[in-house]
């Protein structure tokens, strides 16, 4: 889970799951799955995507607030 919180924090920074991909040399699918399934175990939507690439959610924000400070 915690490769996975590394992940949404560079998908938060980038604003946008394909660069974070092309940034991180990672599948766009596997990085998509990878934010899916760390959204189920949370229970809540970190990420609402768009056209134009993603936008954090509420919890998202807050998450991303602490895990950023952290890191």
């Amino acid at each position: 889970m915690l490769d996975d919180l590394h992940l949404f924090i560079e998908i938060a920074r980038r604003n946008s799951m394909s660069q974070a991909a092309k940034d991180l040399g990672l599948n766009l699918s596997t990085l998509s799955r990878r934010m899916q399934g760390l959204e189920e175990k949370l229970a809540e939507p970190l990420l609402q995507r768009t056209a134009r690439g993603i936008v954090l959610t509420t919890k998202g924000e807050q998450l991303y607030s602490e895990l950023a400070e952290q890191v």
